[in-house]
């Protein structure tokens, strides 16, 4: 992509996300769009004041929700919505901050050394191309490839600098919030599998009983058989029960502790939370889970090795010098002026036109790809938080609806997307990281995409979107592999660019950088994982005592088990009650 092209697209996107940011300030002063712009605030009954009659200013575009996202802090995000929501606002604050630090080195030191790296005259067609900003543009062999690795070090040794801040902070508000939540039964409650068969009485139970009350005397309190619901007039009885404890403390005990000799036999673990349950997979062998996860895996690495190829092909055809021969009216693209510019900035090229500088672009594999993420980079963060905040498909259906007279008086409230944004937002800092020492042209572009998504997402949390179920945070170790992941990535890549440059000693000590950086992830796995998945002792106890002052153990411990019937014992009027967050809409 040639500089024409890089503008091109940056204009296209940058406008039609004003066009769209106008649209969205606009439709959100008209109360009549309140459910669709308001509707968690109207879910919970919030007050929300409008212009009173008709008013200039509510057809006039504004920018006053932008500095509104910077003014909510931490602490509201935390008490109104909950930790994952903090999470997600966390993550990107995290693009923030890197990014930046990023682009202020790699800009001012890193850009200029790339663009005045090449010496040779025979290929000076190089400086009509944003190939001269990037690493390409570095002599094999030079000096200068000391300042990428150093580069390298320094975003290395940045990036997990904040992933262990991240990790510490995150970790203590979840201590805090499980120390704080109430009506949580699974903290009572262990989930125990491969439970012996008694012969003398024909069933698992009695074991169940017999076991914990010899076991644990003074902390067991009952247990819950798992039966298997496919005839209610013949239940059979599982291998496997939930048992509950007068305290905190006694189900972490026995959760985290082998119970038999043999470990594949009284297996336990914390219980979920009951409505977390998946209760016809409590009826598979825990032998077979392990058979289950490979199955997955399996499943999942055939997916992504088929799903590559097609993908691979179609973005074969979808190069322009490659369209024109399979699609011949393409050619007449070339004589509309700036209209080829458009084009190739959403469909950039690879030109083959010199074959004996090929040795150049093996070099500048890596980097060949980085108008294609410029792009990919303006489109999913101008066009694509734009329409995410401005709702499209949501506003049309409500206007077609009051259009019929059938308005929708209740909000259309919706749960925040975490599966859709988590995703997104990190493969985002991959591409960065990727590309933050090849072609560090592409980080300015990263940290508009990160701050527009973070008061786009601001704006969702506090007024679209309803929490309507809480991890307390348990999704951050998966966020803190898929960034680590990424850092791994660019310093292998960073591997094989210096050994395709001729610099094989910056190669060397980049290998060294991944050890350490290996070693690195080991230490956080050890401190910070098993937090996150096991309740401490300690905070158990503290717990145990703060109940035990307040008079409310023992109404908590006698909940536990009744929150763990199979559904095919429950009455019929049960309702599962969430423990987690308040109801959805509040009924008056």
């Amino acid at each position: 992509m040639n500089a024409e092209s890089l503008v091109a697209s940056a204009a296209i996107n940058i406008g039609l996300a004003l066009i769209v940011l106008s649209q969205f300030s606009v439709l959100k002063k008209q109360p009549s769009n309140a459910p669709v712009y308001y509707s968690r605030r109207l879910a919970r009954k919030d007050q929300i004041s409008f212009d009173e009659g008709f008013t200039l200013s509510r057809l006039l575009p504004s920018v006053s929700w932008i500095p509104r996202a910077f003014r909510v802090s931490e602490e509201e995000i935390l008490e109104t919505s909950g930790l994952d929501a903090l999470v997600v606002i966390r993550l990107f604050k995290l693009g923030i901050k890197f990014f930046l630090a990023c682009s202020v080195i790699g800009l001012v030191i890193l850009l200029p050394i790339n663009y005045t790296g090449q010496h040779d005259p025979s290929i000076s067609d190089l400086s009509y191309s944003m190939d001269c900003f990037t690493i390409t543009n570095i002599s094999e062999g030079s000096d200068r490839l000391w300042v990428h690795f150093s580069y390298l070090c320094f975003i290395s040794v940045f990036g997990l600098y904040l992933l262990y801040k991240e990790y510490n902070e995150i970790l203590g508000k979840r201590i805090q919030l499980l120390s704080n939540v109430k009506n949580r039964p699974d903290q009572f409650t262990i989930l125990v599998r491969e439970i012996p068969f008694c012969n003398e009485h024909t069933s698992h139970g009695c074991c169940v009983g017999h076991f914990f009350s010899k076991h644990y005397p003074y902390t067991y309190q009952a247990y819950q058989m798992v039966h298997d619901g496919k005839d209610l007039e013949d239940l059979v009885e599982l291998p496997a029960a939930f048992v509950s404890f007068k305290t905190r403390c006694g189900a972490a005990l026995a959760a985290q502790s082998q119970q038999h000799p043999n470990p594949l036999l009284w297996t336990t673990e914390q219980a979920p939370e009951p409505r977390e349950v998946l209760w016809n997979n409590l009826a598979i062998p825990h032998g077979l889970l392990l058979l289950h996860k490979i199955g997955v895996f399996a499943a999942a690495t055939v997916l992504t090795i088929f799903f590559a190829i097609p993908v691979t092909a179609v973005q074969g055809i979808a190069k322009f010098e490659k369209l024109k021969k399979w699609f011949p009216p393409a050619m007449a693209v070339q004589l509309i002026p700036g209209l080829r510019s458009i084009i190739t900035g959403y469909l950039p090229r690879e030109s083959f036109t010199h074959p004996k500088y090929f040795p150049s672009r093996l070099a500048s594999a890596v980097s060949s790809q980085a108008d294609f993420f410029i792009t990919y980079i303006l489109t999913d963060g101008l066009s694509g938080f734009s329409l995410e905040i401005l709702q499209p498909g949501l506003i049309i259906w409500h206007a077609m609806r009051a259009l019929f007279r059938r308005r929708k008086k209740q909000p259309y409230l919706y749960s925040l997307p975490y599966y859709r944004i988590i995703p997104f937002v990190t493969l985002s800092i991959l591409i960065g990281m990727e590309y933050a020492v090849v072609a560090p042209l592409l980080l300015p572009f990263l940290i508009v995409y990160f701050f527009l998504g973070y008061v786009v997402y601001i704006n969702q949390i506090q007024d679209v979107y309803e929490i309507v179920y809480e991890t307390g945070g348990q999704f951050w170790p998966y966020i803190y592999h898929y960034i680590f992941i990424s850092i791994v990535l660019m310093q292998i890549t960073m591997i094989g660019l210096f050994g395709l440059k001729l610099k094989p000693a910056a190669s060397i000590a980049t290998v060294a950088l991944l050890l350490l950086t290996l070693l690195f992830n080991q230490y956080c796995n050890i401190r910070f994982l098993p937090s996150f998945f096991l309740f401490s002792i300690q905070n158990a106890v503290q717990n145990d005592e703060r109940d035990e002052k307040d008079g409310l153990m023992e109404v908590k411990c006698e909940t536990a088990i009744h929150s763990y019937r199979s559904p095919c014992l429950r009455p019929m009027n049960f309702s599962q009650e969430s423990y987690s967050t308040q109801p959805l809409v509040s009924s008056t």
